[in-house]
């Protein structure tokens, strides 16, 4: 894993009392198939908060806050992706802090 992948401890916002902060790092076709789209998505339809983006190592980053089970829902999704894609594994890492946001950004 690239050191861009590496830090994996952005933001300040706190973690409610029944919340889990964790990365997924998506590894296979993944970028330019709209995954980052279907992710946001997914996340949002879950209420999930967090970040999705590309990496420059041509995997998907995805930085999420929520309760354990529902981010466990979005690993699930996120590990058939769209259509288009093809995932070939999801590593999964806790984190630190979770990102500063209150809702489910994809970074460009």
């Amino acid at each position: 894993m690239s050191s861009e992948s590496g830090n994996h401890q952005t933001g300040s916002h706190e973690l409610g009392s029944h919340e889990t902060a964790t990365c997924l790092v998506v590894e296979g076709r993944v970028q330019g198939v709209g995954f980052r789209y279907f992710t946001a998505q997914t996340a949002r339809e879950l209420g999930l908060r967090g970040t999705v983006r590309n990496t420059s190592v041509g995997t998907v980053e995805i930085q999420v806050v929520g309760e354990p089970g529902l981010v466990e829902q979005l690993r699930q999704r996120v590990s058939h992706g769209p259509p288009a894609s093809h995932v070939q594994r999801v590593v999964v890492l806790p984190l630190d802090k979770p990102p500063a946001t209150r809702s489910f950004d994809i970074i460009r």
